[in-house]
């Protein structure tokens, strides 16, 4: 009687379909793990290379951060007076103009790919206090 009976062969076969199964889910939580990890660094060396920055007049970006935990990243911005109040005033079309910026952005190519959500914080340079704030998640991008 050989050990490599039907019987012995079927659980066999179980046992290298758990272990591939396994392994596969240890992969992909490893490849997840990674991109978290890159991406929340590159974060933190986008901020101490490049920031602050003025992409736009009266708009100082101060630092940029990835949460692995909730998935988010953050674009922390101040705002001159000047653009205090007009941030104030146009709120809704901030939040579409916002969203058409990262549509159109290819350089997010890869974090988009993830389903990141992209959050957007002002603060008044005058008192610190939020302006404004919005997020992005992924079913608004992937339209």
């Amino acid at each position: 009687m050989s050990i490599f009976n039907h019987k012995n062969m079927n659980k066999i076969n179980t046992i290298k379909t758990i272990f591939a199964l396994v392994i596969c889910a240890l992969s992909s939580a490893s490849c997840q793990m990674n991109f978290d990890k890159r991406l929340q660094h590159e974060a933190e060396e986008f901020t101490k290379n490049n920031c602050p920055q003025e992409p736009e007049a009266g708009t100082r970006l101060d630092s940029v951060a990835y949460s692995p935990q909730s998935k988010t990243y953050t674009l922390y911005y101040s705002l001159s007076a000047a653009n205090e109040a007009l941030y104030r005033e146009q709120s809704t079309l901030l939040h579409y103009m916002l969203r058409q910026r990262l549509i159109d952005n290819s350089d997010y190519k890869e974090v988009k790919a993830q389903r990141v959500t992209f959050a957007y914080e002002y603060r008044s340079q005058t008192t610190g206090s939020v302006v404004y704030e919005t997020q992005i998640k992924a079913e608004e991008y992937e339209r």
